[in-house]
């Protein structure tokens, strides 16, 4: 997301995701959803906020899954897990 165009395109996504979801009977537990921005060094800092059905999608610093922490800062190679690096060499 580099513009205020991909913020909302973002959450129209969003949107469309949770139709499709509901549509199967199933619902999104938004509380247990989490908001993570990752950023490099020449991107510039967009701030919007997202919504699950009327709901704020919180942000956080760091989120944990499957034994791997997601750090909102990038510190180099010798902060993180190599399974960590090959995602961020992936987004970059």
């Amino acid at each position: 997301v580099l513009t205020s165009s991909d913020s909302s395109l973002l959450q129209s996504d969003l949107d469309s995701l949770v139709c499709w979801i509901s549509q199967s009977g199933l619902s999104f537990n938004v509380p247990k959803c989490c908001l993570l921005r990752f950023y490099n060094r020449t991107t510039s800092r967009i701030s919007t906020s997202y919504h699950i059905e009327n709901n704020c999608i919180p942000s956080s610093d760091s989120y944990k899954d499957l034994g791997i922490i997601f750090p909102l800062t990038y510190h180099g190679p010798s902060t993180i897990a190599p399974s960590q690096q090959k995602l961020i060499n992936t987004l970059n």
